[in-house]
């Protein structure tokens, strides 16, 4: 039995004899299986949404570091070069953080932006301490492979990931 949105409504409207999903009386098994599959289309629809979602953060976080990694031209990290970075990355928007709690104004509560870079802040900082998830920038074939990387999320699988702490 079709799952699809589309491949249900063209089964019913081939049993139609192509007159349209229009004639379609609501109490029958025809109409119950187009909303079935018009459900399952929202809810896939927006578990993909959630899915590309979590992607481009991590494709955002990956993109740092490589345009950081770029920019250094270092060959050969040590530990506390990466915690360096992490650390970087992490506090990037302090900047625009302190400029939205100066323009508050005293009494008032914190704004939807504001909250947005505390709790950002906060769950990096969570990450950072139980295992911040990043290339193994240690291995030096390993940086050269991020290094250059293309951004695509078919290249990513080539380049080995580990686990940072912040102790």
């Amino acid at each position: 039995m079709p799952k699809a949105l589309s491949k249900v409504a063209k089964s019913v409207k081939a049993k139609r004899d192509g007159k349209g999903l229009a004639h379609v009386h609501p109490g029958s098994r025809d109409h119950k299986r187009l909303g079935k599959a018009t459900i399952r289309e929202e809810r896939m629809q927006k578990l993909h949404s959630a899915q590309n979602k979590t992607k481009q953060a991590e494709l955002a976080r990956l993109y740092f570091f490589q345009d950081a990694l770029k920019e250094s031209q270092l060959t050969n990290l040590t530990e506390d070069d990466v915690r360096k970075m992490i650390h970087d990355y992490i506090h990037r928007d302090d900047e625009e953080r302190a400029k939205v709690i100066a323009e508050r104004r005293p009494g008032r509560p914190p704004s939807t932006k504001e909250d947005q870079y505390r709790f950002r802040f906060e769950r990096e900082e969570e990450e950072f301490r139980s295992g911040f998830r990043i290339p193994d920038f240690l291995d030096p074939e390993n940086l050269l492979k991020f290094v250059s990387w293309d951004g695509s999320l078919g290249a990513l699988p080539l380049v080995k990931f580990t686990r940072v702490t912040s102790n």
